[in-house]
Formats: structure tokens, C-alpha cells, sequence
């Protein structure tokens, strides 16, 4: 995948992942005004529960189909690899169904806090496996290099899930909605599988012609579970200690810092099926150049966004709440900045992904995991939600440390620090300019309306300043963008090899 394709599916996916993201959002004021702050922590649980099982349901081979078939040209054999994959979701989907008759009570403790919301198991079931579905669908688009179609999908996802909500919120309860949003999501996956069996027939359910398949995919599976606990373990423990009202607060603070993870997000739809490819065919200086530029675009708006969500963010869920939960902007910096730190370590786990070297990663996962399960129960109780929020970034932030060597190993570079330097000033600079604004007296909106424009002309003046891309290489830039081409000098000083930041060579320094 060259520069150009890249960047358009880059943009193209940000936006439908942006669009996704309004989601919750939009979600939040409905469940909240309709079904009260005890059933959005239920579906916040509910979302969490799909977190963890939707990936063991599918046994993570939408990530190993992608690893192993992008650029293929065999039909038959991706036809028969994601029938297969379905098949894998159906059966795991009846085994878990079994497991929360046999362990109902049980489960209901550890997920809500209470073991008298059983009934509240089969959403959450029905629901994890309606995702799995759709991450299986969506997988064999991105194998395709279809990632456009695939942001459309989701899109559409989007929209009929709002649509579900508004409809039903009045007169169903949180568990009927998520049948019913369980039901559209199959649906639209039944359409994605539909078209590639019309396209490419209908194959024998196989997964043969992948060596070293059943160790990838098991090292895969407990990278997974434990990653999980490293980055939501603790909603669990708080759920336990806190009750679900206090679950729901953290869960709307967070969905508002997950906010900055947009700009990494397109890496997993792109990044990785690109990459595959040009491992494949031993194309290392493009995977250089691809992960140079994924970097750069993670640093250049995710610092600043972390920043500009600090400051803005607990204006925005007093409005989306309508004050019924409230959040202060430490908050919001400790879960946005390890939310930053989580899309980096993703960023970084896509090397271990290419070398099929998943075990590697797994003791630091499994010593975050613990980590954020241990220290909740050390600063909850004093802290509150921020005891929550700290052992979150404590557990990315060990993440990124432990991966940071094998990733600039294995792809031949690592961060810009020049340009991560630049963004960190931005990014300070656009906290303290938001500060006073927060203090003016003016309504949530203007507010939110002000900050909005004043970080927006602080990040262009700071993108400019600091030369980032210089004034006339940017001019050339547009005017190449108009004629829908885009000539490599514009990027070339952050995606070609230079003496002062390649690391491939660091070994034998």
C-alpha cells in the first residue's frame, strides 16, 4: 500500500471510527434521561463484558485471517478461512450460552456488583457474540484492502444502533435494547459474509495452508485476555467497590477520553493489513515508511487532543448528563493520557503481530494486568475514581515502556522525538490557553464553541511554527491534493530513512 492510499484510508476510517465513537455520546443522554444512571452502568458493563468475550468468541482469528491472508488473490481460500471463522463464533457463542446457566450467579457478582442481576447475562452474551460476528465480517474487508467499505459499514452500524435507541429507550428496558442492537449487528455481518460468499463462492470451512497457525492464535488468545485486564480490570473492581451509579460515572469519563484514542484507532484497520502485506512480501523500507507516518500522525494529534479533552471534557458531560454526573478535569488528564499511552502500545503490539512473536509480550501484560487489579483496591477507597484512573495509566504506561525496543527493532524505527517534543509543547500550551476559558461564566456551549476555536488556532499556529511540514512544501502539498496526487516531498522528511532517527542500525552502534 503506497503513501497515497494509506493517508486517503487513513482519513476515510478516522472519520467513520469518529462517527462510531459519537456513539456513546449520543447514548449517553438517552439511557441516562429515560432508564436512569443504574441501567447505564449495567450497559456500560454490558460494553465491557463484549470487550473481553467478543475476541474469545471469534478466537481472535479475524486478527490471524488478516496476518495471514492480506494480499492473497486465492478466493476460494478466503471464502472457506472466514466460513470457518463464523462457524468458530456460532459454537463459541452456544458454549458460553451453557456457561452462564451453569455459573449465572456467579458471573453477575463479578460483573455488576450483585449476583441478583442474572437476567442481565444474556445481553451481555447476545451481545459480545453479535460483535465477534461483525469483527469477523469486518476482517475479511480489511484482508481485501477494502478498508473504505468497511468504515461505510460501520457507519451504518452507527446509525442504526442510534436509531434502535431513540425508538425503543421509552419503552423497553436496557436489556430488550440490546437484543435489539445485538440483532442489527448480526444482520448487517450477515450482509458483509453474504457478499464475499456471491463474490467468491461458497468454500468447504478450512483454515489449512497456515504454518504455525495454533501457537500464533493461542498466544494471540492470552494476549488478549490479559491486555483486557491491563486496560479494564478495574471497572470491575470499581463496580464491586463503588456500586454501578459510581461505575456509570467513570464510564461516561471515559468514553469522553476515549475521545484522543481516535487518531490511533484507523492503525488496526489499516496499519496492520498493510503492514501484513508488505511483510509478506519482504517489503521492509515501505513498512518503514508507513510506520514512520502512523507515528507521526499518533504525536501530532493525540497530544494535543489529550489536552484540549482535559479542559473541555467535564463541561461536555455536564451537558450530555445534564449535571446528573460529574467529573473534574484531573480526571479527564489521567484517563486521556492513558488513553494516548494504550493507542501507542497498539501501535507498537503490530510488530510482535508480524513476527508472530505474541508470547514475548505477555509478561508485561500479565504485570499491568495486575497492576490494574491491585492498586484499585489500594486507591479507590482514598482517591475515588481517580485511584481508578491512575492504575489505568499505570498499566499503559508500563505497556509502552516494556514494547518500545522490539517495536523500533522489527520495524526499523521508532517515535520522532524531535516532532513528539513539538507536540508536547502544543499540547501544553493549549491546557493553559483552555484554563480561564472554563472560568468565563458563559453556557456550556459557548464554552465548548470558544475552547474549540482557540485550541483549533493554537494547534495550526504550533503546526506551523514549529515546521512540522515547512510553509512551501505545505503550499505544494494542497495544490497536489487538488490535482487528487500525493507527491512525495511533502512527507518524505518523516517516512524516508535518516541517519539521526533510523534505529534499525541501533544494534550496531
Amino acid at each position: 500500500m503506497g503513501r497515497r492510499k494509506f493517508l486517503t484510508d487513513y482519513l476515510a476510517v478516522m472519520i467513520s471510527i469518529a462517527f462510531y465513537s459519537l456513539r456513546p455520546l449520543v447514548l449517553i443522554p438517552v439511557i441516562l434521561s429515560n432508564m436512569g444512571t443504574t441501567s447505564y452502568g449495567i450497559w456500560a458493563q454490558i460494553l465491557a463484558t463484549s470487550m473481553l468475550l467478543s475476541p474469545l468468541i471469534s478466537l481472535r482469528l479475524n486478527n490471524v485471517l488478516t496476518r495471514y491472508l492480506s494480499g492473497t488473490e486465492d478466493g476460494r481460500h478466503l471464502s472457506g478461512a472466514f466460513l470457518m471463522a463464523t462457524f468458530v463464533v456460532i459454537v463459541s457463542v452456544g458454549v458460553i450460552f451453557f456457561t452462564g446457566i451453569w455459573m449465572g450467579e456467579p458471573l453477575a457478582w463479578l460483573i455488576y456488583g450483585n449476583s441478583e442481576y442474572t437476567r442481565f447475562l444474556w445481553p451481555a452474551i447476545a451481545y459480545s457474540g453479535s460483535c465477534a460476528f461483525f469483527l469477523v465480517a469486518g476482517a475479511y474487508l480489511n484482508t481485501i484492502q477494502r478498508q473504505v467499505q468497511f468504515a461505510v459499514y460501520r457507519s451504518v452500524l452507527v446509525l442504526g444502533d442510534c436509531l434502535i435507541i431513540f425508538a425503543f429507550a421509552r419503552i423497553m428496558d436496557i436489556s430488550d435494547c440490546t437484543y435489539a442492537l445485538s440483532a442489527w449487528q448480526v444482520a448487517l455481518s450477515i450482509v458483509i459474509l453474504g457478499g464475499m460468499v456471491a463474490q467468491h463462492g461458497l468454500a468447504k470451512p478450512s483454515l489449512v495452508g497456515m504454518p504455525g497457525l495454533w501457537p500464533f492464535l493461542f498466544s494471540l488468545l492470552a494476549s488478549h485476555f490479559l491486555s483486557f485486564a491491563a486496560g479494564n480490570a478495574n471497572r470491575f473492581v470499581l463496580v464491586n467497590l463503588m456500586g454501578l451509579e459510581n461505575l456509570a460515572a467513570f464510564q461516561v469519563a471515559l468514553q469522553i477520553a476515549t475521545i484522543v484514542g481516535l487518531v490511533g484507532a484507523p492503525n488496526q484497520h489499516i496499519l496492520i493489513p498493510s503492514l501484513a502485506g508488505h511483510w509478506n512480501r519482504n517489503e521492509k523500507e515501505a513498512i518503514y515508511s508507513l510506520v514512520r507516518l502512523a507515528l507521526l500522525l499518533l504525536v501530532l494529534f493525540g497530544l494535543p487532543c489529550m489536552a484540549f479533552v482535559a479542559q473541555v471534557g467535564p463541561i461536555a458531560i455536564g451537558l450530555l448528563t445534564r449535571k446528573s454526573i460529574n467529573a473534574d478535569s484531573s480526571l479527564l488528564l489521567i484517563l486521556s493520557a492513558g488513553v494516548f499511552l494504550k493507542t501507542v502500545f497498539q501501535t507498537m503490539t503490530y510488530s510482535y503481530h508480524l513476527t508472530r512473536q505474541i508470547w514475548q509480550v505477555l509478561i508485561p501484560v500479565g504485570i499491568s494486568s495486575i497492576i490494574n487489579i491491585a492498586l484499585p483496591f489500594v486507591l479507590v477507597p482514598s482517591l475515588g475514581l481517580r485511584g481508578a484512573a491512575v492504575a489505568y495509566l499505570a498499566s499503559m504506561f508500563l505497556l509502552v515502556l516494556a514494547t518500545y525496543r522490539h517495536s523500533a527493532l522489527v520495524f526499523g524505527t521508532g517515535p520522532d522525538w524531535k516532532q513528539t517534543y513539538k507536540a508536547f509543547i502544543m499540547a501544553v500550551a493549549i491546557y493553559l490557553a483552555l484554563w480561564p476559558i472554563r472560568s468565563l461564566g458563559m453556557g456550556a456551549l459557548s464554552i465548548l464553541f470558544l475552547s474549540s476555536c482557540v485550541a483549533g488556532a493554537l494547534w495550526i499556529t504550533g503546526f506551523l511554527a514549529f515546521k512540522f511540514i515547512p510553509l512551501s512544501e505545505l503550499k505544494q502539498w494542497i495544490k497536489q491534493q487538488l490535482r487528487f496526487t500525493l507527491g512525495s516531498p511533502v512527507l518524505d522528511q518523516f517516512t524516508t530513512p535518516s541517519a539521526d532517527h533510523d534505529l534499525r542500525h541501533a544494534g550496531k552502534r
